[in-house]
Formats: structure tokens, sequence, C-alpha cells
């Protein structure tokens, strides 16, 4: 499974999860503060997101994530998000 993201506008986010010759796609919000508060200096806001992504799929099916979200809402259906999210983020490579 390969989880792709490309920014398009400053906190805005087009995600694609591509897994056995299919894909979906999801238009996700990190803001600056979320972003500061679930992760390291060196973790991107792309890396970010692919986190939370990859949080989101290890509960539920790529097809079964909403199109469009703002992380701040993933805790909403999940309360251990911030106790995970860290353990998902990869810092980002020099």
């Amino acid at each position: 499974m390969t989880i792709s993201t490309m920014r398009t506008g400053h906190d805005t986010f087009d995600v694609t999860i591509r897994e056995n010759n299919t894909e979906t796609r999801h238009g996700v919000v990190l803001t600056d503060s979320l972003h500061k508060e679930l992760a390291q200096a060196n973790v991107t806001k792309e890396e970010c997101v692919r986190g939370a992504v990859r949080f989101l799929l290890s509960r539920d099916k790529k097809e079964d994530i909403f199109r469009r979200f703002d992380v701040a809402t993933i805790e909403t259906f999940f309360p251990d998000f911030r106790q995970k999210i860290g353990a998902l983020l990869e810092p980002a490579r020099p």
C-alpha cells in the first residue's frame, strides 16, 4: 500500500491511497497548530498527514475513510489518536 500526499494550500492536502490496483482520494486539512502539537520539529506536515492516514487505515479500509476530513476530527471518532500518532510518524530526511 502506498500513501501519496500533494499540498494544495497552506493547510490542505490531496491524499491518494493505492492498494491492489485500486485507489481512493481524500482531501485532508492539517493546521499549523495541530501539526505542532502532534509532531516533533523534524516531521513535515506531509508526513504528519500520512501518519494520520496510516492511523485511520489501521482501523478502517481505505474505502471507509471520509473523502474530506480535518485531522483534528480524528480523535472525535478514535480517542486514542494522540497517543498512537507518534509511532506512525517518520522524520523528514535531510
